[in-house]
């Protein structure tokens, strides 16, 4: 459950707001919590945080019995993707709490065998995922035996292939010594992510964070100093949440000059966000923004190529790649150069911040491109849960984006319990970072309405806008602050 602002009252001006201030506690307190504090809030509880896992086991796969599987169309390929299997004959007396059996694809290779827990029955903090990793390796164990029979299975939706036939390793192995390659999906605070990308960068102990990978030097980690060039935006603003968001963001724009288009933008980087670009900007950034950007003239873009590093304002040719001819799919968004982006499978950088700011100069509509490209594109993962949030353990009003971690260090069998269960731990350690308040929370209601009327009543806010700084062989205008082409400015 989320919160709306339908129906919320409002007051004529800011002066008879703080009157009501005034019954219901000392004025001054209000105010000295800054923005930042209140922006996560939500009036009503959302559902709890889950913790889902993906365990590939692409040694186990499956073949239609008496079909070939490379007979069956692309699109009929693509629903097997999570279709539930069910083996023949073997598991009535052994318990499935929350997770299944489950095929994946992979290109033109026979669908393998993914185990997932739900992590929408999961719980984070109920400390149930070893047990539930105890279930698959014991239920997978005992499974095993039938390669040496004739070991079939079901699967769901596909009536007219089944039943298919199991094809385990050639070599008699026990599921305890199999190779699992785990994901994981859990509710995240930003500033538990935050922590995650900088034990990925620096190579520290996380089972959450990926080793070994390249991009993994490319991670950025802004500080407050990173945003000292933008003098609207309060220091108090910057928190480790304010970080978090920007670390993200900035990596998924640095390392898209190197994504393979075969895979999409989605393995530039061992963390997916789930929830869209767009949600998290809109909940937890976009106040922040608000004067900095309408003051100061700056954008979006702006901020993020400064923070990126990225010299000489290259960081706006970068482009998010995907595979012209892969999968094609339909949606009811458009936007200015929507076909031509689709049929090359590529989106430049400024036009993905642009449009996510939604500035004005260039974009018509508030947008998350980066969603809606992978969708027509591929499977629609990145942000492919919209603005969806969960909450933070044991704090049912603060929101917690949902992101998927990729690339994670692969299991034997053996260890997929245990592994499980430091799953859980690490996700409840990140959550103990997320700034939980109490009083900050109780007013954060009312700190919004102010935000809101000084908005409004067009109240200036603090700070100063600081001198722009433009590329080589660009001023900014005086009136707007945009960088233009110095040429038409030189005097003769």
């Amino acid at each position: 459950m989320y919160f709306t602002p339908e129906g919320r009252g409002s007051f004529r001006s800011v002066s008879s707001f703080l009157a009501v201030l005034a019954l219901t506690g000392p004025i001054h307190s209000v105010l000295a919590i800054p923005a930042s504090v209140a922006a996560p809030h939500t009036k009503r509880a959302l559902d709890v945080p889950g913790l889902g896992v993906e365990l590939e086991v692409a040694q186990i796969i499956y073949e239609p019995k008496g079909k070939k599987y490379e007979d069956m169309d692309q699109e009929r390929r693509e629903q097997l993707k999570g279709a539930i299997i069910t083996p023949i004959g073997f598991g009535r007396d052994h318990p499935k709490e929350n997770w299944e059996i489950t095929a994946e694809i992979s290109g033109t290779n026979k669908p393998f065998t993914e185990i997932i827990i739900d992590g929408r029955k999961n719980e984070i903090g109920k400390h149930g995922t070893q047990k539930l990793g105890e279930q698959i390796t014991t239920y997978m164990g005992d499974w095993a035996p039938c390669r040496d029979k004739e070991c079939k299975v079901q699967i769901e939706g596909f009536a007219e292939y089944n039943p298919w036939d199991v094809q385990w390793p050639r070599q008699e192995t026990k599921f305890d010594q199999l190779r699992n390659s785990p994901q994981v999906t859990a509710a995240m605070p930003l500033e538990g992510l935050l922590q995650v990308l900088k034990d990925g960068k620096d190579k520290k102990d996380n089972v959450l964070a990926n080793k070994g990978q390249s991009y993994n030097d490319k991670i950025v980690i802004p500080t407050k100093d990173s945003f000292k060039d933008f003098g609207k935006i309060k220091e108090d603003d910057i928190t480790d949440e304010f970080l978090g968001f920007f670390s993200l963001l900035t990596t998924y724009c640095v390392v898209a000059k190197d994504n393979d288009e075969r895979n999409g933008p989605k393995r530039s980087l061992n963390i997916m966000p789930r929830t869209d670009f767009l949600g998290m900007y809109k909940k937890f950034i976009e106040e922040k923004l608000r004067a900095e950007i309408s003051e100061c003239g700056n954008s979006l873009y702006t901020i993020v190529s400064t923070v990126s590093g990225v010299a000489d304002d290259k960081l706006k040719d970068y482009e998010f790649k995907w595979k012209p001819d892969d999968l094609r799919k339909k949606d009811d968004q458009d936007w200015d150069g929507k076909e031509d982006m689709v049929k090359k499978g590529r989106l430049r950088v400024d036009k993905f911040l642009d449009t996510l700011q939604m500035n004005d100069k260039v974009a018509q509509k508030q947008l998350d491109l980066l969603k809606l490209m992978d969708l027509l594109t591929r499977h629609g993962q990145i942000g492919g849960l919209n603005d969806r949030m969960e909450s933070v353990v044991e704090h049912p009003t603060l929101p917690a984006p949902i992101f998927e971690f990729r690339d994670l260090e692969a299991i034997s069998g053996g260890e997929v319990a245990k592994r499980m269960g430091e799953y859980e731990d690490k996700a409840i350690e990140m959550h103990k970072k997320a700034k939980t308040d109490s009083t900050a929370i109780a007013l954060a209601d009312a700190i919004e309405r102010v935000a809101g009327m000084a908005k409004r009543q067009d109240v200036a806010s603090p700070g100063e806008c600081k001198p722009k700084v433009c590329p080589p062989g660009e001023v900014p205008l005086a009136a707007t602050g945009m960088c233009v082409d110095v040429g038409p400015y030189k005097k003769d």
